[in-house]
């Protein structure tokens, strides 16, 4: 069983407050968003089919929503933080069963995802080291597109029911 609030102590335990301040801010806003069943159901079935691609594009989305002023060195241990909480949730809801080798399999793709983000020659550094074919790039997370609303009926006597 994945223990996402253990991974969290240890991962904050580690770094600067400064740091630890940044993570969590980012984490909670992550949790926020993928917990949300109404708004952003396509985004966590998303991650409860692919994990780790999942939490890489949420946390690209988080990074470009806040105008790239998230620190780039946060993204990796939220992004570890809320792979942890998602299986965690898998698992408890008998969504599928998880362990620690689907753990880490999902947290590499998520490294990968979003190291390729900020330097696309990354898999090919990787495979160069490996004596691996470079695997293809991942898309980039998309913005979110507002959705446009209906014009507001105006009140008043030329709309009134007679």
């Amino acid at each position: 069983m994945i223990a996402s609030d253990e991974l969290q102590a240890a991962i904050l335990d580690s770094i600067t407050p400064k740091a630890q301040e940044a993570i969590q801010r980012v984490a909670i806003a992550g949790q926020k968003i993928m917990f949300d069943k109404q708004s952003h159901k396509p985004l966590f079935d998303e991650i409860t089919q692919n994990e780790g691609g999942g939490i890489a594009h949420l946390m690209l989305m988080l990074f470009d929503k806040s105008n790239r002023s998230i620190p780039k060195g946060a993204l990796l241990p939220a992004g570890a933080i809320m792979l942890a909480k998602a299986f965690e949730f898998t698992e408890k809801a008998k969504i599928k069963p998880v362990d620690d080798a689907a753990f880490g399999e999902a947290l590499q793709e998520m490294s990968v995802v979003i190291a390729d983000r900020f330097d696309p020659s990354f898999r090919g550094k990787v495979a160069a080291k490996t004596g691996q074919k470079p695997q293809e790039r991942a898309q980039p997370a998309q913005p979110e597109q507002p959705q446009p609303q209906p014009a507001p009926q105006a009140r008043g006597l030329l709309n009134a029911r007679i």
